[in-house]
């Protein structure tokens, strides 16, 4: 499967349309955590990916 990023960019772009309710959501969480925007997305996409693919894949 090929992947439409520049694989030597250490962090590509992604960006995503959301519902006013879920940016809600997100900017509480990350109040609550102190956290950014983009570290909040990429703690979040990353226990997803975990779960989704199971322990053995996480790093």
């Amino acid at each position: 499967m090929p992947y439409f990023y520049d694989a030597d960019n250490a962090r590509p772009v992604l960006a995503v349309r959301l519902a006013a309710h879920q940016m809600a959501r997100i900017d509480e969480a990350r109040h609550r955590l102190k956290l950014s925007r983009s570290d909040l997305a990429r703690r979040a996409l990353n226990d997803l990916l975990d779960r989704m693919m199971g322990d053995s894949a996480a790093t």
